[in-house]
């Protein structure tokens, strides 16, 4: 069993499987160039304890997709796979593999955050 599957286990009743399912969707329509996917914010096991942590029906599930690349039709792609999650309160992010040292220099208490908290929900874990 991956560290992936391990982990989607620790989230709230109600993400594990939308979580899971989004993973699973992701990998499907983006192949190879899915790089990571992770859930990081107040859904994740000591993520945003400061703002009081996951409140069902108040938080969402942050989930930040990492490709090898961004390319144009990658946001429409990555938005249509968000179908696969129902009607879970889910965020994403996109970013580039390459992107991630610009959001370390630009909103560094943001990747500290998902360094800190996170669950890796498919690929490699790069944090």
């Amino acid at each position: 069993m991956s560290r992936a599957e391990d982990s989607v286990g620790s989230l709230p009743p109600g993400l594990a499987d939308p979580a899971s399912r989004l993973a699973a969707a992701l990998g499907r329509a983006l192949g190879w160039r899915l790089v990571a996917v992770y859930a990081y914010g107040s859904a994740v096991p000591g993520g945003s304890a400061v703002r009081g942590g996951y409140r069902p029906g108040a938080s969402d599930l942050n989930v930040l997709v990492v490709l090898d690349q961004v390319e144009a039709g990658d946001l429409r792609t990555v938005a249509a796979a968000r179908a696969s999650a129902g009607k879970a309160p889910v965020t994403l992010a996109v970013l580039g593999e390459n992107d991630i040292p610009g959001l370390l220099a630009s909103t560094p208490l943001t990747l500290l955050d998902i360094h800190d908290a996170h669950v890796l929900l498919a690929g490699r874990d790069l944090l």
